[in-house]
């Protein structure tokens, strides 16, 4: 049970690293924005809502969120070990960025809240 724990833990950072590439940030090259852009994402209607469904998936990380957990949950069902093979070095990868996201995140929220540069 430990291990299924940790496993969904490293996935969930994952998860949530992922999301806020696909959602928020340009990216290597401009690669999410890119993508973001032919998606749709930028192309407002009349409501200030993206026009396409995939613009509007691909503007909310909960949206993204939820597919990439569907995502996740199969990375899980497949994985026959919870051993360190290619698909996990991958996780684990994407959650260490997840929890530097964290930190940066609360880092930046504590620093303007202090009026600190």
């Amino acid at each position: 049970m430990i291990e299924l724990l940790g496993a969904c833990t490293l996935l969930a950072l994952a998860v949530f690293r992922l999301a806020l590439l696909l959602t928020r940030e340009d990216g290597p090259f401009d690669l999410f924005y890119k993508l973001r852009l032919q998606l749709g994402a930028y192309d407002y209607g009349e409501d200030g809502e993206p026009r396409t469904q995939a613009g509007k998936i691909f503007s909310c990380p909960y949206c993204v969120g939820v597919w990439l957990s569907a995502l996740a949950v199969l990375v899980l069902i497949l994985s026959p070990t919870l051993s360190l093979n290619g698909v996990w070095i991958l996780v684990v990868w994407l959650a260490l960025a997840g929890i530097q996201t964290l930190f940066q995140k609360l880092y930046d929220a504590l620093t303007k809240h202090n009026g600190d540069a």
